[in-house]
């Protein structure tokens, strides 16, 4: 089946951290692809960083269709505490583009046909402004319009090792003190 067939369900692969050819994001991708590749039944469409070199998605095998979407640095916080007025207009413009990739994708939606997005790598700030896209999506345009997809997050650790940098990071303190 070719990416331009209708298919029963539309499995879309969030990777704004696809940049580089090195490293998890094009592994992943790769093996996602290839374990659907004779499942006739799933479409496979990938959201990547527009700095992801093209060789990469032409190569693809033909079932996968690529966009060339997200902008912003996936990993510009992850090593360091910025301000949180920085952390704020970086999780906003994250969010504005996880918006954007939702609403290009449904807008190309067929009707009953199932929606998966799969985000396989996030960090905390990531999984924050999905959130904030996903709660505008539904302020905007009702609940219904947010209930027609399914989302599979895989979440990444930050390279902090303490509950303690953690909240320092996020710039969040509880009242409770947890024990990991």
């Amino acid at each position: 089946m070719s990416v331009n067939q209708v298919s029963q369900q539309r499995l879309i692969i969030i990777d704004p951290g696809l940049r580089e050819l090195g490293g998890h994001h094009p592994a992943t991708v790769l093996a996602i692809a290839d374990a659907f590749t004779n499942n006739e039944q799933v479409s496979i469409e990938l959201l990547c960083h527009q700095d992801c070199p093209t060789a990469f998605t032409e190569n693809l095998n033909s079932k996968v269709k690529a966009t060339h979407h997200f902008t912003t640095d996936f990993y510009q916080y992850f090593y360091q505490l910025p301000s949180y007025q920085e952390l704020q207009q970086y999780c906003s413009r994250l969010a504005l583009e996880y918006i954007s990739a939702i609403r290009l994708c449904l807008s190309t939606n067929k009707k009953d046909q199932k929606i998966v997005f799969w985000c396989h790598t996030l960090n905390w700030q990531h999984a924050k402004a999905l959130a904030l896209a996903l709660d505008v999506l539904k302020q905007n345009h009702g609940a219904e319009y947010v209930a027609k997809i399914t989302i599979i997050v895989g979440l990444m650790y930050s390279p902090f090792d303490s509950t303690q940098s953690i909240k320092r990071k996020m710039h969040y303190e509880s009242g409770a003190d947890y024990t990991f």
